[in-house]
């Protein structure tokens, strides 16, 4: 087998190993998944071992990232195997609920907030969650925090707010796990490599230029005695396409973080947005570098329009999504 398993109860002590074929994904400031199937007779297919609320640490020799996460239902049984679901640790703030407190306001930069977050996440049970690369820059953030709401709701809202990038990576140290919350400005790297259609299928129809386009925007902060505005406009954009306005309102109240998010969305706004669904064989070196966040480039002969205006795509891809089955041909991509 390619890949192999760890499993850690609750408190993050190790009670097992097991070889499996694994499939799973991962996905950027997102939870990923995992399945697997065991055979009912097999000597490690035990309650304790495969107790909802588990941790399960999924490795490899393929140069694939690890994954992570919790064992929890659904389980079916039926031809003598069960079928076991893990959701990745970045599905804590879905499980978790703000402080039993009466509503606060907290305006800061959006890594300040992600680690107090992370420290209600863990005031009434231990998550195994800690402060890892915590990126402390950019404009402040502001997020009005309740038990009336998942944790989810408000690292959804902040990520908005700063463009920053998340991961809950895991660490395996004296048998014991330890997840990390890291917090970026951006993740992933340059990697230099090349998508091309020597190594990557491209999924039929899997191509899509989504919009809408706009390229004037208005932004408009929180409400407050003057609302702070700021007007934003892609001429670039506009001589393409013609003029698309739209009345645009940003989470937020100083002067410069208003210009900020306002441009930021513009940027995206602004030009056809593509994603492409892509497989990545087991070729070349590039196979060992996906990570998420990580950029390439891009040839496809087939899809989208070149520079010159005829069919074939040459570009700066990003990838947004992954998945991965140990008995598949190669690893499933979304990219952008």
């Amino acid at each position: 087998m390619s890949s192999w398993a760890y499993l850690f109860d609750k408190r993050g002590h190790i009670l097992d190993e097991f070889d499996g074929v694994f499939r799973r994904s991962w996905a950027m400031n997102a939870e990923g998944e995992c399945r697997f199937t065991l055979p009912i007779n097999d000597r490690k297919n035990t309650l304790n071992n495969f107790q909802f609320g588990n941790h399960i640490v999924v490795l490899n020799n393929d140069g694939l990232p690890p994954w992570s996460g919790r064992l929890t239902t659904p389980r079916s049984w039926g031809n003598k195997t069960n079928k076991h679901f893990a959701r990745s640790h970045a599905a804590v703030w879905d499980y978790r609920i703000g402080k039993y407190t009466l509503p606060y306001v907290m305006i800061n930069q959006a890594g300040v907030i992600a680690r107090h977050l992370l420290e209600v996440a863990n005031l009434r049970e231990d998550t195994l969650i800690r402060p890892g690369k915590i990126h402390y820059g950019g404009h402040a953030c502001g997020a009005i925090i309740s038990p009336a709401k998942k944790l989810q709701a408000f690292i959804d809202h902040i990520v908005k707010q700063s463009g920053h990038e998340w991961e809950i990576a895991p660490v395996i140290n004296n048998n014991k796990l330890i997840l990390y919350l890291n917090w970026y400005d951006e993740i992933g790297v340059e990697t230099g490599a090349s998508l091309n259609d020597s190594n990557c299928r491209i999924d039929e129809n899997s191509l899509q230029e989504n919009g809408p386009i706009y390229n004037l925007l208005l932004g408009i902060g929180t409400e407050q005695e003057v609302r702070n505005h700021h007007l934003a406009i892609n001429r670039a954009s506009q001589d393409m396409f013609g003029l698309y306005e739209m009345p645009y309102e940003v989470d937020a109240v100083e002067a410069v973080a208003v210009k900020a998010l306002t441009e930021e969305q513009l940027a995206y706004l602004s030009w056809p947005r593509r994603a492409f669904r892509a497989t990545a064989s087991k070729v070349n070196d590039f196979y060992k570098q996906l990570r998420i966040g990580n950029r390439a480039q891009f040839e496809s002969a087939e899809s989208g329009y070149g520079a010159r205006g005829r069919v074939g795509t040459q570009a700066e891809v990003r990838i947004l999504g992954m998945a991965y089955t140990d008995d598949a041909d190669g690893v499933a991509l979304t990219i952008i």
